[in-house]
């Protein structure tokens, strides 16, 4: 039963290292994330103005991989070598529906086939880009430029006399479970990175 807890809460709490490293708003006590970092490129405006769908139609940066090719090729220009892209659960599935106009799956280009491609609950589906309030974002970059700090490990303590406000968990016959971990996030180069935002 131990190790199931300990298996649980430390999923929540990956999930939010992702968000904090990845969004995190630098107010303490949580560390500025990869977005909010100086140097780093925010693109707004390859999914347009209100955000848009990722297509195999549409003739515009959007269209199946090219808004990733996109954000490879900046990189590129600026002496980077990205190695990863990251995005939400629901990017990840509509990129998995490409097809081409024979119905046949729709490959990436090889300068996005070479990415390590990986998702994250962490990145939410509800961001406001213009008119629309149902975007995402995606980040691409070296993350072997990414650092994170850990001071130590998962913390699980157990305590059956603590009080949660004026209640005594002893005199309510409950158990207190309290999870933590102490963490901080930097980029050894920020223009190694990009932010995609509106994607729909």
């Amino acid at each position: 039963l131990g190790g199931l807890v300990v298996d649980a809460l430390g999923k929540v709490l990956a999930i939010e290292l992702d968000r904090a490293c990845l969004r995190g708003s630098g107010t303490a006590p949580e560390p500025k994330g990869l977005r909010n970092q100086a140097n780093v490129t925010v693109d707004s405006t390859t999914f347009t103005t209100n955000g848009s769908a990722i297509s195999t139609t549409t003739p515009t940066n959007a269209v199946a991989w090219d808004w990733l090719a996109k954000q490879i090729s900046a990189l590129w220009g600026v002496n980077e070598k990205p190695n990863a892209a990251i995005y939400s659960a629901r990017t990840a599935g509509e990129l998995d529906l490409l097809r081409a106009s024979t119905g046949a799956v729709l490959p990436p280009p090889g300068s996005v086939a070479d990415l390590q491609r990986l998702f994250t609950n962490s990145i939410p589906n509800n961001l406001t880009q213009g008119t629309s309030s149902d975007c995402s974002e995606a980040y691409v970059g070296d993350f072997s430029q990414a650092m994170i700090g850990m001071r130590h490990g998962l913390v699980l303590e157990i305590s059956r006399y603590a009080n949660v406000g004026s209640t005594s968990l002893f005199s309510t016959l409950q158990i207190g479970i309290r999870v933590y971990l102490r963490a901080d996030f930097q980029l050894a180069r920020p223009g190694a990175f990009r932010v995609v935002t509106g994607i729909r």
